[in-house]
């Protein structure tokens, strides 16, 4: 399901129920990455594809929850070796509420 509008920008079990899978499907052979697996995208420009730039504390949730998912899907598919790096990566779209947020996590 959609995170942003079910479940209040907390990915965690959405994004762990879908990287469990991609592991049991592919993605290790004996509790290792596949070699040629060295990173993968987490949320691909978050700032735009969940709601509006400016709620960067809305979309700073859905990251790290989904992060969150990631990491308790190879904890619990015992995920050995190298690790693939995570990567969130952003447009160039301006935020305005980001270098002064106006309310705590």
């Amino acid at each position: 399901g959609n995170c942003q509008a079910t479940t209040d920008y907390n990915c965690y079990q959405q994004v762990k129920q879908s990287y469990a899978g991609n592991l049991r499907n592919g993605w290790l052979k004996n509790g290792v990455y596949h070699p040629a697996l060295q990173n993968v995208i987490v949320i691909n420009e978050p700032e735009l594809k969940l709601g509006s730039i400016n709620q960067p504390i809305l979309w700073s949730r859905a990251i790290i929850s989904a992060i969150d998912g990631m990491l308790d899907a190879e904890r619990e598919a015992n995920v050995s070796g190298l690790l693939i790096n995570f990567s969130v990566p952003f447009s160039f779209g301006v935020c305005n509420l980001c270098t002064q947020p106006t309310e705590p996590f």
